[in-house]
C-alpha cells in the first residue's frame, strides 16, 4: 500500500456530505465530502506536508511525470480565501468482491458520536476539525499527485443545514459606521412564518467546486 501522512485541521465546514454522497448534475458521485476553509498558518502547513509527501513518493517510484502534480482538493477564489475538500469513496469494492458501504464518524467537542441527523444537516460555517490522509498517486506521466482522503470529523461549532451561515462564512467582516439593522424596527417579524421559498438556500449540491 502506498505510504500516507496522518494529521488533522481545523477550519469552516462548506458543502459537506458525510452520509449521502454528493451528486453531480442529479448524479451520485460516490463520494463522501467535506470542504474546509482553514485559517492561512494551517492551510501553509498541510499543503507543505502534501508537498513532502509527494516528494518522497516521486524518489522512491522514479516514474515518468510531466508538469506539476496534482493537488485536486486545493481551491483559491478571486478574493484569495482557499479552501481544501476531503473525500472518500461511499461505497468500496474489495479485491475479493466484496462491498462495503464507508462510513465518516462524526463526534460532538467532547468526542461524543452525534445523530445521524445532526451528520446529515452540517451546514456552511460550522467549525470543525477534519481528520484527513494524504495518499500520494501516479496514474499517468500527467495524472500524479496527492490525494486528500477524509476519515472523521469534529464538530465544534454546529449551524445546521438551511438555518444560515453568519456573515464570517461568506468572507464578511464588520465596516466601522456602517447600516445596522439593529436600528431600523422590523413591523412584519411578529406573526410571520418564514417559509421554505423566503429562507436562505445554501449552494445547490449540483455545482461542481
Amino acid at each position: 500500500m502506498t505510504k500516507h501522512s496522518d494529521g488533522k485541521i481545523k477550519g469552516q465546514a462548506l458543502w459537506c456530505h458525510v452520509v449521502e454522497p454528493e451528486t453531480f448534475k442529479g448524479k451520485s458521485t460516490n463520494k463522501l465530502t467535506v470542504t474546509l476553509m482553514p485559517s492561512v498558518e494551517d492551510l501553509k502547513t498541510i499543503m507543505e506536508e502534501a508537498r513532502t509527501v509527494f516528494e518522497e513518493f516521486k524518489e522512491k517510484n522514479q516514474k515518468r511525470m510531466v508538469g506539476e502534480p496534482n493537488f485536486g482538493s486545493y481551491r483559491e477564489d478571486d478574493n484569495g480565501d482557499a479552501t481544501i475538500k476531503f473525500v472518500t469513496n461511499a461505497v468500496i469494492t474489495t479485491k475479493a468482491g466484496k462491498t462495503l458501504e464507508k462510513e465518516v464518524p462524526v463526534f460532538d467537542g467532547h468526542g461524543k458520536p452525534v445523530s445521524t441527523k445532526i451528520k446529515t444537516t452540517i451546514g456552511n460555517g460550522s467549525e470543525v476539525i477534519v481528520a484527513y490522509q494524504l495518499f500520494p498517486y501516479w496514474n499517468t506521466s500527467k495524472n500524479f499527485g496527492v490525494s486528500f482522503r477524509l476519515d472523521a470529523l469534529q464538530l465544534l461549532k454546529y449551524i445546521p443545514y438551511g438555518a444560515g451561515a453568519d456573515a464570517s462564512a461568506f468572507g464578511f467582516t464588520e465596516h466601522e459606521g456602517t447600516f445596522d439593522s439593529a436600528t431600523v424596527a422590523d413591523e412584519d417579524e411578529e406573526g410571520t412564518e418564514q417559509t421554505a421559498c423566503d429562507a436562505d438556500v445554501p449552494f445547490p449540491d449540483d455545482e461542481d467546486f
